[in-house]
This record gives C-alpha cells, structure tokens and sequence, in this order.
C-alpha cells in the first residue's frame, strides 16, 4: 500500500502536476491522521469497556460484602434488642415482692453474660485502596465508601473495647461465685465445700454481675447499628443504579 501511494506521488512530480501533487499529499496525510483517530478510539472505546466490566465487577463484589455486614449488623441489633429486653424483665422482678437471694441469683442467671464482638467484611475496599481501581468508582459511592470504612472502624473499637471491660466484670464474678455448677459438684464433698466457701463470695460476685449487666445495657445501643443498616442500604442502592447504567 505504501509502495503504491509513493508511485503515485512520483507519477505526479515527473508529470509537473505539482498542484495535483501537493494536494494529493495533503490528501494522504489527512488519511494518516484520520486513520490514527480511529485507532486511536477502538483503543479508548476497548479501554472503556475494560474498565466498565472491571467497574461492575468491583460493584458486585462490593454489594456481596455491603449485604454480609448489613446481615451482622442486623444479628446485633436482635442480640441488642434481646439483652434489653430480658434486661428489663429482670429489673422488674425487683417489684413488687422480697426477693430471696436464691432467686436474685436464678433470675440473673437467665440474663446473656457474654460479651458482643463486631467486626466487617472490607475486602473489596481493600482491594480497591492496594490496587488504586477506587479511582474508577463513582465519585458520590467513593466518598460515601470511604465515610462508611470510618464509621465502621469507630463503632468496631467501641464495641469491642466494650467487650473487653465487660469481660474484666466476668472474671470478677467468676472469681467470687465460681462456675455454674461449682455448688452442685462439691454439695457432696464436705471438707472441699468448707474450704471453698472460705473464698466465695457471692455479694462481690452479684455486684460484678450487675455491673456487667449495666455496663452492657448502657454502652450496646441498637440505634448506633440502625444508623450503619441505613447507610449501607444507600450504598447498595446507589451501586444498583451504576450497575443498570
């Protein structure tokens, strides 16, 4: 094809067409350019559609993640929910009637002594943050990524230092009361239950309890999980929109 265009060009000069030749040239030069130009966007329109699919990869991954943490947080809220309830159930059989402290002892017995731990799958966003693909997010769901990660971060240490507090008020009641069924297990070994009862001490275990249960009502507030569910909803539904774009 070159070969065949310069013959052309060379006709022309020996011919004395010069006019004819210079705008043939330009002619030719225009083809240049304008085949450069369309080379040029098949390869900006390939790149795009690397980048869309490689987009709405990212965005199905990230919808997977955003539903398993709504899922959890979800979980917590109910576990929240429960606590406060049954919480509130054994505040109320303080009413009314002298309560024994075998039945002090039972009704608290009944109450969730564990402690909740949170955490959040970011793997994608991860992903996104080594890899730099964040660029390639919208700039409204990027943001709104980027607050959320924050928020999640507080509101796990938060939790989980709660965890941990709650836990040394554990090992004080245990530590004062024993197990659970420490009593039954030496009710039949009189020289162990003499021993032993020289070192429980059932009030500074039922005070730990109580502190523990206060401590867990007042610190673990569902709200701060509804406002999370919230969030990550607008998220998914603002993915969701990308995705059908």
């Amino acid at each position: 094809m070159i070969k065949f265009f310069r013959k052309i060009r060379q006709n022309l000069l020996s011919d004395g067409k010069t006019g004819k030749y210079f705008k043939y040239a330009i002619g030719e030069i225009l083809l240049v350019v304008i085949g450069i130009l369309i080379a040029l966007q098949l390869n900006l329109y390939k790149e795009n559609y690397q980048t869309s699919t490689i987009r709405k990869e990212y965005y199905n991954q990230l919808i997977d993640d955003l539903n398993s943490n709504k899922e959890n947080l979800e979980e917590n809220i109910f576990k929240v929910e429960s606590f406060k309830t049954s919480y509130n159930t054994y505040i109320e059989t303080f009413q009314g009637k002298d309560l024994s402290v075998e039945e002090m002892i039972t009704n608290s017995s009944q109450l969730n002594k564990g402690a909740n731990l949170i955490s959040f799958n970011s793997s994608t966003f991860e992903s996104l943050e080594k890899s730099g693909d964040i660029k390639i997010l919208s700039k409204e769901i990027r943001n709104k990524l980027l607050a959320l990660k924050t928020k999640q971060e507080l509101l796990i240490n938060r939790v989980n230092n709660n965890s941990l507090i709650q836990a040394e008020f554990l090992k004080e009641y245990f530590l004062a009361v024993g197990t659970g069924d420490l009593s039954e297990r030496i009710s039949s070994h009189p020289k162990i239950e003499d021993f032993l009862n020289s070192e429980i001490n059932h009030p500074k275990g039922i005070l730990a309890l109580e502190s523990n249960f206060r401590w867990k009502f007042t610190t673990e507030k569902s709200s701060d999980f509804n406002e999370m569910v919230s969030e990550i909803k607008e998220l998914i539904r603002l993915i969701t929109i990308e995705l059908k774009k």
